[in-house]
């Protein structure tokens, strides 16, 4: 019996959330049994691995203290770099290096000669590691960090952009934010190669202009069960490393996997661009093709009425769905909803 630790409800972040399926698509292919916890006091004493996903560093490092009183081995699956805890555990994670390289490379491979990092967290491991990969490749001088703020880290890079034929992004939040700026600027962002470390669902409404990488989620779930497992199986092994690998997408479409990284606690969560963007991601992953076709009518203006005449759906049927998202959104009215959505998804 496996057993995953996980929080729910608002407090898990899309990409747990996209982990965590991948954990479970894995373990009923296998056929084996499992159960999910909300915390390891809910666990059993004992020497079985215990899986933990999370992206919050402070839980996380809570969870795997109270794990090691029970006598279990950590198991971590997300976005944290292997060195980032003390003790002895083991991880399943993106190999956060391994993705910047591609994408350094492929900017080089297209022309790409000065290269901005941007939109860096200050207090993202995750970031840290891109930055120490950048820095090696790249110029530290050409690193703009987002302490809080997008617009002023816009506001900064704003500046220098004219020495830039390429720019990587930190995240999407980061890269839909740079890319809208751009465009109410009138600056032509379509001469930059604008790269992004991941591929959510809004940065796939401004494909082709950013090049994501992306991660099969897949490979989080195969990777955690070979850990337990080599764990259980071989005493001798103390812990295990496996880092999950990527691929760019070069033709990213509204198709592309999720990936979203949690903010660091208490230092972006004062930034009303970013809780946006956070707030709409959470609404696309309720989205099918039917609802992003009802998002594009109220975009454009469009009545109820003009809307169902186009989808041949019943107005009510319309209402229905949209209340939906614009519960998932935290807004009450319809006026409130296009305004919140017209400046990252027209």
């Amino acid at each position: 019996m496996m057993e995953i630790v996980v929080k729910n409800g608002a407090e898990i972040s899309s990409w747990d959330r996209e982990i965590l399926k991948g954990l479970e698509k894995e373990l009923k292919t296998k056929r084996l049994d499992y159960r999910i916890l909300e915390s390891c006091r809910q666990a059993a004493p004992g020497r079985q691995p215990i899986v933990l996903i999370g992206s919050d560093y402070a839980t996380l490092s809570q969870e795997i203290e109270t794990a090691r009183q029970l006598g279990r081995h950590p198991v971590i699956l997300g976005n944290q770099p292997y060195n980032a805890f003390d003790g002895n555990y083991s991880c399943v994670c993106s190999d956060t290096g391994s993705a910047m390289l591609c994408l350094i490379d492929y900017i080089r491979a297209h022309g790409g000669e000065k290269t901005a990092l941007y939109g860096v967290n200050p207090a993202s491991l995750a970031d840290q590691e891109r930055l120490a990969c950048f820095e090696t490749y790249c110029n530290k001088e050409d690193v703009y960090f987002n302490d809080q703020s997008l617009e002023a880290c816009f506001q900064q890079f704003c500046s220098a952009a004219d020495r830039y034929d390429a720019v990587i992004c930190a995240n999407d939040l980061a890269a839909v934010s740079l890319v809208r700026r751009l465009r109410e600027h009138d600056q032509n962002d379509r001469r930059l190669i604008i790269t992004s470390c991941s591929g959510s669902r809004l940065l796939s409404r401004f494909a082709p202009q950013v090049i994501p990488v992306s991660l099969h989620f897949g490979d989080f779930g195969r990777g955690a069960v070979f850990v337990c497992e080599s764990i259980v199986k071989r005493p001798y092994i103390s812990a295990l490393c496996v880092k999950i690998g990527c691929e760019i997408q070069a033709d990213a479409s509204r198709g592309a996997p999720v990936f979203q990284p949690a903010p660091a606690p208490g230092r972006l969560s004062s930034d009303g661009e970013f809780q946006a963007m956070l707030r709409i991601e959470t609404m696309l992953e309720l989205c099918d093709q039917t609802d992003l076709q009802l998002l594009d009518g109220l975009l454009q203006g469009k009545s109820y009425q003009e809307i169902g005449d186009s989808c041949f759906m019943a107005v009510n049927t319309i209402k229905y769905r949209v209340k939906k998202l614009m519960r998932a959104c935290g807004v009450e009215s319809k006026k409130d909803f296009v305004a919140l959505l017209s400046p990252y998804m027209q």
